[in-house]
């Protein structure tokens, strides 16, 4: 769907929330201007990004990251003013003694796989964030990602990651097109996607799609969801 076309559909929801913020250049950043678009959702929250460049265009890659703020009881107080949600905090969990269990998923193989219970940066690359880390470092993929230096573990089917609550009643989760790593914690206990706008012409623009889930259901729920939601778009991650 032309870009156009997207941002009319968001601007006509009624009901959206919708933000623009200007990236001046510097010595890390290119110029830029990110306007988002957020819609509700029966089980969660449509995204959408649209990135317009300027006189330098961007790379082939050029990765953001994009956190699913989480906070428990455990979490520092400022983080909970953002967000609270004791249900989904893992550390909160480990505090309690039960240091061996994860409340974090990713599609592996096409099944859920639990990302292992610790308080350290984890993460897995798409097959797009295999792509391009093997491009950047000539064929020797480095074993920690991001700037909180997430651990890689084995490559993972598309960008979704998600949390349960402890009985499995709830689960949340982020997805973004053209996601190329996704983490989980560093240091709190967030969900993130490290989403590839690069490869943009000046003075040009692109639309990149997502959504946070939120609902009352299971993972095998959460993977019907998606699958309606981006089941086509996904498999061209692969």
């Amino acid at each position: 769907m032309e870009i156009s076309s997207l941002v009319s559909l968001f601007r006509g929801a009624g009901n959206e929330f919708i933000h623009t913020r200007r990236i001046e250049k510097d010595e890390k950043w290119s110029k830029l201007d990110w306007t988002y678009y957020l819609v509700p959702a029966d089980d969660g929250i449509e995204l959408l990004l649209v990135v317009q460049t300027y006189d330098e265009g961007l790379p082939e890659y050029y990765g953001i990251q994009q956190c699913f703020r989480m906070s428990g009881e455990t979490n520092e107080n400022w983080r909970k003013r953002v967000a609270c949600t004791p249900a989904f905090s893992e550390y909160d969990l480990w505090a309690k003694g039960d240091t061996t269990a994860s409340l974090t998923y990713v599609l592996r193989n096409h099944e859920w796989s639990a990302i292992p219970a610790t308080q350290e940066a984890l993460g897995a690359r798409t097959p797009q964030g295999v792509k391009v880390d093997d491009m950047r470092t000539q064929g020797k993929l480095m074993s920690q990602v991001g700037p909180y230096e997430a651990t890689m573990l084995d490559p993972i089917d598309c960008g979704l990651i998600a949390r349960i609550d402890r009985i499995e009643t709830w689960v949340c989760g982020i997805y973004w097109e053209n996601t190329s790593h996704v983490t989980n914690h560093h240091p709190a206990d967030c969900l993130h996607a490290i989403v590839n706008i690069g490869n943009i012409p000046p003075y040009s623009k692109r639309a990149i799609r997502g959504k946070i889930y939120w609902f009352e259901g299971t993972k095998s729920d959460l993977y019907l969801h998606f699958q309606d939601d981006f089941g086509e778009k996904s498999q061209d991650e692969n």
